[in-house]
This record gives C-alpha cells, sequence and structure tokens, in this order.
C-alpha cells in the first residue's frame, strides 16, 4: 500500500542504514533509524529485488536512484544492504 511505500522511500532516503536479512525476508539486524514494521517492509522488499534478479540468473550488487545508493552483499541465506 502507497504507507508502506512511503515507509520504505523514507527508510532509503533518511541517510546511512544498514540492513541483514534472512533470503526469506526477515529483518536479522538493522543500523538505522525507524520503527520495526517500516524495518521489516523494506527488508521483504529488499529479498524480492534480491530474489527476482537472482532468477534472471544474474547478482544484484549495486543500484542508484537519484541521490541514494544501495550496495548489496548476498552470502547463501544471507543478504547485507547498505544504503547511503
Amino acid at each position: 500500500d502507497s504507507h508502506s511505500d512511503s515507509l520504505c522511500s523514507s527508510q532509503v532516503r533518511g541517510g546511512r542504514h544498514l540492513l541483514v536479512l534472512s533470503s526469506a525476508g526477515k529483518p536479522i539486524f538493522s543500523l538505522q533509524h525507524g520503527d520495526e514494521t517500516s524495518v521489516a517492509d523494506l527488508a521483504a522488499l529488499v529479498a524480492a529485488i534480491v530474489s527476482f534478479v537472482q532468477r534472471g540468473g544474474d547478482e544484484i550488487r549495486h543500484v542508484r536512484a537519484g541521490a541514494t545508493s544501495l550496495a548489496f552483499l548476498v552470502r547463501g541465506p544471507l543478504y547485507l544492504v547498505a544504503s547511503s
């Protein structure tokens, strides 16, 4: 929904963040400001993006959107995402 979309985008745009999550989209560790619901929404979104790219036979490493940059590191069932 649009409320979740705005929470996710504000989490990413709000500064530097570090998120560790499982391949199932469950947050394991988050070094960022925000409530647990918005972190869980962001983790689910990241897991979906990584899964989509992997199904295409590729590996996601970096995404840039405007002034926001996301770096991905996928190691087995763990995903590390850093934003700045």
